[in-house]
């Protein structure tokens, strides 16, 4: 009991069908698919913590130059008074006025210090942060370069075996039947990719049921040219010695 060569050659083209079923699988689920996209997302949270880091560096920054624009102004006003009562020409009341404005401006002048020194301690803080955002982006960044080039190359390697295996089944094709390779391509769409499964051991292999007994012994009876198919699955039964 036997089918006939063409009924035996769609067995070999199931297994080229099968076998890129199984590449399309691996392109995929290829682990690396899956460690690019956790290391896209963890740059782009790392990206959104820089830009949010150099935003507070970028805010600190003029922070210290207002303060420190504050106390140039008070310095200056300061100097100027002090030319003032050095030139002698103000009189006892006015001296009075402009010694106490100072006094005040050099109040000023200490608190000014002490709250520039605060924002200056801030931004220091912020610029170690932004420092150590950085660092880590550049390392996240390095390990998705590498990643990315490992991941295509594995899938580069899928992709050419896939070629060679649909040159072989387009080879293959041709030399069968048409109306069997359309049948089994039908089946195929609909059956989880297999449309022809060797009858062994009183089984489909497609399905993995057994074979009725009446059915049975409709296969053995089967001419090689019969076209037979599985009652349970619907799969083009292949014949082969037992």
């Amino acid at each position: 009991m036997q089918s006939n060569a063409d009924q035996l050659k769609l067995l070999e083209l199931q297994g080229l069908d099968s076998q890129l079923a199984r590449l399309r699988h691996e392109r995929q689920t290829d682990p690396s698919i899956a460690v690019v996209t956790d290391l896209e997302r963890k740059l782009a949270d790392l990206n959104k913590s820089l830009a949010t880091a150099k935003i507070a560096v970028a805010d600190q920054t003029r922070e210290v130059a207002k303060v420190q624009g504050f106390i140039d102004e008070a310095n200056a006003r300061l100097a100027k008074h002090q030319q003032k009562i050095d030139k002698g020409d103000l009189d006892y009341k006015d001296t009075t006025a402009v010694s106490g404005e100072m006094t005040n401006l050099v109040a000023r002048i200490a608190d000014l210090e002490d709250q520039q020194l605060e924002v200056m301690e801030r931004l220091e803080n912020c610029q170690a942060a932004e420092a150590q955002v950085a660092a880590a982006t550049a390392r996240v960044s390095d390990d998705l370069a590498r990643t990315v080039a490992l991941r295509d190359a594995r899938l580069g390697e899928i992709t050419n075996q896939g070629r060679a295996i649909v040159g072989q089944r387009d080879a293959l094709a041709k030399t069968i039947a048409p109306p069997l390779v359309a049948a089994y391509d039908k089946l195929r769409v609909h059956l989880n990719g297999v449309g022809a499964a060797r009858y062994w051991g009183e089984r489909c292999e497609g399905c993995g049921l057994p074979v009725s007994p009446s059915e049975q012994e409709a296969l053995k009876n089967a001419t090689p040219d019969a076209v037979t198919h599985c009652e349970e699955c619907g799969r083009i039964l292949i014949r082969v010695p037992q």
